[in-house]
């Protein structure tokens, strides 16, 4: 029988995703703002996978918009 329990990993991206979740929500990050991904890394203390991972949660559920960067 297989474990329903969330990896570690999964644990973190969870986390960042609920917290960029709750800030949108609450319009503390406004619509269109740029979200730096190293600095949210940093602001959690963990590596850009799990930053990511939430990111495209996020994405995916229509919270957040990926860009290309201006060159």
């Amino acid at each position: 029988m297989t474990s329903s329990r969330p990896t570690p990993a999964a644990s973190l991206a969870e986390r960042i995703r609920d917290a960029v979740e709750a800030d949108i929500l609450a319009g503390r990050l406004a619509p269109g703002a740029a979200i730096d991904e190293k600095a949210l890394a940093a602001a959690f203390g963990v590596s850009r996978t799990p930053v990511r991972e939430a990111l495209l949660w996020l994405a995916a559920h229509d919270l957040v918009e990926f860009q290309p960067r201006a060159a």
